[in-house]
């Protein structure tokens, strides 16, 4: 998927009229290009960070909880736009060319959002009607009902959207969404050639995937992932050392105690499975204490995580077994040379 700004100049093409001519010659020697497989234009593409929207009238609408209008992402589209994005369709049709044409009847298509905010869940969106702001203004009839699509970045919420015919209000600078199978650098190239052709003077900018969008619109979120991880991998190796040493030291201060253990005919299995046992259970209560505060602390962190569980039981399980681990070397170890410990040394020594 790649995507790229065209912009004209309203200098050479001041009128509308020559927008429209222009869009429409692109796409087609667009279509043509090797490689494309679809292409279409808008106004505004998801993860981009343009903004555009507007208030409607929404026929026969649901009264929000709020009493609130809500601002709608409005975008202008061409009609081979959906395949070329890929988006999914949940009812009707998407934007066809005669949908297009000059005088044609106001249709539009609508994301499953705008269905859900001013019909309800399980509400049927083809056939309903909405209007810009004003009474003078047309009706539009809704056609089709797209798969809702991130549009201000993945861990936004979704927003109520329409797409609307281009031709309804003619752009002068719009983006272009080709899908190919082919290099995305071979196909950049055929892309300026084609706009070269039509006229040399328009740039092509902004030539990117749409791979490359999703990263920019990650970058801040993963950087803040990455610092976290840092310093809870941090976290974990003190937690692990300093449980290690603590361990250690307790079982160490018990030396004389284990002496005189194995001097009264102790055996050293009973001996390190006391130790063992006394040991991994401190550990074990405070690893369940810690488990039960962090499922109600992951809460917070729910916001800044996208298809991420805060409360993930693969990551909880791993963090117990490693510090049980840690507790069951930080016993066992000492516990097994202190056994082994001649017990009229360890006396002597204590």
């Amino acid at each position: 998927m790649l995507t790229a700004v065209v912009p004209l100049s309203q200098g050479t093409r001041p009128k509308p009229e020559q927008w429209t001519a222009f869009w429409t010659e692109l796409e087609t020697r667009v279509a043509a290009a090797p490689g494309v497989d679809a292409e279409g234009l808008i106004t505004c593409l998801p993860l981009v960070g343009c903004h555009t929207g507007n208030f409607f009238d929404v026929e026969r609408a649901v009264p929000r909880p709020d009493g609130k209008n809500p601002v709608v992402l409005w975008r202008e589209a061409s009609a081979g736009y959906a395949a070329a994005m890929g988006l999914r369709l949940r009812e009707g049709r998407f934007l066809q060319p005669s949908d297009l044409v000059r005088n044609a009847q106001p249709v539009v298509v609508v994301n499953e959002m705008f269905v859900r905010t001013f019909w309800g869940d399980g509400a049927t969106g083809v056939g309903r009607r909405f209007r810009y702001r004003g009474d003078s203004q047309p009706w539009m009839t809704i056609v089709g009902v797209t798969e809702d699509v991130k549009h201000y970045g993945l861990e936004r919420p979704m927003r109520p959207a329409v797409y609307i015919p281009m031709t309804n209000d003619p752009q002068p600078a719009l983006m272009l969404a080709v899908h190919s199978t082919r290099d995305p650098a071979l196909v950049a190239a055929s892309l300026r050639d084609v706009v070269r052709q039509i006229d040399p003077e328009i740039p092509l900018y902004r030539v990117r995937t749409m791979d490359e969008w999703m990263r920019r619109s990650m970058a801040p979120r993963a950087a803040l992932a990455w610092m976290l991880a840092v310093f809870a991998g941090l976290a974990l190796v003190l937690a692990i050392g300093g449980a290690y040493g603590v361990a250690t030291y307790l079982v160490t201060q018990r030396t004389r105690e284990i002496g005189i253990r194995v001097a009264l005919g102790a055996r050293t299995r009973d001996v390190f499975r006391g130790v063992v046992t006394r040991g991994v259970g401190v550990v074990s209560g405070g690893v369940v204490c810690g488990l039960a505060l962090s499922l109600v602390l992951a809460r917070l962190m729910a916001d800044v995580l996208f298809g991420v569980d805060p409360q993930d039981p693969a990551v909880l399980a791993l963090v117990a077994a490693l510090l049980l681990a840690t507790a069951l070397a930080a016993n066992g170890l000492p516990a097994r040379r202190a056994a082994r410990i001649d017990p009229m040394r360890s006396l002597r020594t204590e």
